[in-house]
């Protein structure tokens, strides 16, 4: 059994994620903030070692906490190369490129555990390739920050057409509805999101920050 917790930066809009195997005492982060109490105070509550911290892209608007997590809790910071694994208690990570606004951009699929991280990717075709006979129940995919910068990152609508060539059951969207990231209206990536699920609202899992869910 493993646990996903979304930490949230509202101020930045950006979020990061605590994976966690309490079964083995174990843990990762993915896209760590500065900040690292938070993810320290629940490794904690949780009896696990935060054993790797991974970033799917060089942060431009925040400063990753992947060097405080080596240095006050031994966690390893080694990248993971696209088409390379990496192994955390069981949970098994895979890391995929596709493009975004830094170079070696990558998403991270947990495909035993239908999990599937998109990073904060651009739009691509990339993820037709992770279609298979186990589904993806849950693709956090990002759905802001598209205007002005659309090379750099993806629509909504884009968004939304990734997590379905990815054979995705549940959407998580971020990167959204916090300060404002660029000239789209605050609330315009969710509603355009839901426009784009047409009939399938409830595949959309979380409309507005602070909301939380369960698989």
């Amino acid at each position: 059994m493993f646990t996903v917790e979304a930490f949230l930066a509202p101020e930045l809009g950006n979020a990061s994620f605590l994976v966690a195997d309490p079964d083995r005492g174990v843990g990762l982060v993915v896209d760590p903030l500065r900040d690292i109490d938070g993810y320290l105070t629940r490794a904690g509550a949780l009896g696990i070692r935060l054993t790797h911290a991974l970033d799917t892209h060089l942060h431009n608007d925040f400063v990753s906490g992947r060097r405080e997590l080596e240095a006050e809790a031994g966690t390893a910071i080694g990248e993971i190369d696209s088409g390379h694994e990496l192994a955390v208690g069981g949970l098994t990570l895979q890391a995929l490129h596709t493009p975004g606004h830094t170079e070696g951009s990558v998403c991270l699929l947990a495909e035993d555990e239908g999990l599937l991280f998109g990073g904060d990717t651009a739009s691509t075709t990339a993820f037709r390739a992770l279609r298979s006979s186990r589904r993806i129940d849950l693709a956090i995919m990002p759905v802001g920050a598209y205007d002005p910068w659309i090379r750099y990152h993806c629509t909504p609508e884009q968004a939304w057409q990734m997590g379905n060539d990815a054979g995705a059951e549940i959407f998580l969207p971020v990167h959204h509805q916090t300060f404002l990231l660029s000239r789209e209206p605050r609330q315009e990536p969710i509603e355009r999101l839901f426009g784009a699920a047409g009939n399938e609202p409830e595949r959309i899992a979380i409309e507005r920050i602070g909301q939380q869910m369960r698989l």
